[in-house]
């Protein structure tokens, strides 16, 4: 953040295919839902102080009553382009420890992705 204390865009695009099952890492949490999810959320976080630095200003939607991106900057978090539904058993099962399948994972992935970057 020295080298560069004012980000206006960051686009997030790390990913993995894979039909292997849960596979956990040190911590415990799956792989797969670290890498597109919970790395993108960190990336975003520690990042938050020179995107909060950020005087872009977008051109306004024609939409006169819309609010969205009037100013920078932007987070764009590129996963699932759409495909996936909210993952039904997130309170149940945020981890997908129980519930695992390649399906849910990339339900889940898309929905806290929709979610913790809304």
């Amino acid at each position: 953040l020295s080298k560069h204390p004012t980000i206006d865009v960051l686009v997030i695009t790390q990913g993995m295919a894979t039909t292997q099952g849960f596979t956990p890492t040190k911590e415990g949490n799956d792989e797969k839902m670290t890498l597109h999810y919970f790395s993108r959320i960190a990336i975003a976080n520690a990042l938050l102080p020179a995107l909060l630095n950020s005087s872009a200003e977008s051109e306004q939607n024609s939409d006169s009553d819309s609010d969205r991106m009037k100013k920078g900057p932007v987070v764009m978090s590129i996963l699932s382009g759409g495909i996936h539904a909210p993952y039904e058993n997130y309170q149940q099962d945020f981890s997908l420890e129980k519930n695992y399948s390649v399906r849910n994972a990339a339900d889940a992935a898309g929905f806290y992705n929709d979610l913790g970057l809304d």
